[in-house]
Parts: C-alpha cells; structure tokens; sequence
C-alpha cells in the first residue's frame, strides 16, 4: 500500500473534492454519483490528504459509494482502506470496475439493466470474506 494518507472528512469538503472531480475528469463525471448535502448524512467521508481521492462507507449497511481518484493508481489502496472501514458491499456499472473491484473480493449477486437504453448494466457486489 502507498504512503497516501486519508482522513475522515466532512460532507462539505467530500462534496468539494467530488464536484472538482467531476470538472476534471469526465470518465469520473460519467461514473460518480450525484449525491444531495441529505443524502451524504449517515455516511462515513474520507478524502486523501491533497483531496484528489475519496470514497464514502454508509455507516447502516456498510456500502462503499463514491470512490474517486484523480490519480492513477489509488484505487487499489482505497478499496482496502473501506474493506478496513467497515465496506462490505456496492454496486457499479458493468466493465473495467466489475472486474476490478472482484480483484478486491467482492462478487456480483445481482446485474439490472442499465435506467439508460444502451447503458451498461449494473453489478450489485458484495464481499466474498
């Protein structure tokens, strides 16, 4: 695991790093939740050190939801990190984060289709150990 540091954040700052993610990158736009201050409550936020990264655990379920970087090669510590933190479960859109996230343990248990025509399907996930 690198040396990045991340810290427990709050719902302001998250939304911050988020919005300017999605300025930045459109890949990350594309695939990142829109969330509403509301919906942000209940919600464990961390961010890395330099707010380029990040990722929430819901605090009830414990779903991993908005995991972004904007930077190349974080995301394998960030899974970790919300393994540690409590993450046992979420969904994502079909593709290279599937694939992903099942390097991490998580396997799918349920595929819908997309709420977009032509979209790419949805992999709800969960924690193998």
């Amino acid at each position: 695991m690198s040396t990045t540091k991340y810290k427990r954040t709050t719902i302001r700052s998250f939304m911050r790093a988020t919005s300017t993610a999605r300025k930045m990158n459109s890949l990350i736009a594309e695939n990142l939740s829109e969330y509403k201050y509301e919906d942000l409550e209940g919600i464990e936020l961390y961010l890395a050190a330099d707010n380029l990264s990040g990722f929430g655990v819901v605090t009830a379920t414990g779903k991993l939801v908005n995991v972004f970087s904007l930077v190349k090669g974080r995301g394998p510590e960030m899974v970790k990190l919300a393994i540690l933190m409590g993450a046992k479960c979420l969904d994502c859109f079909e593709g290279y984060l599937v694939t992903f996230y099942s390097k991490h343990g998580f396997i799918t248990y349920q595929v819908e289709p997309n709420w977009t025509e032509g979209g790419p399907a949805v992999h709800y996930m969960r924690l193998t150990r």
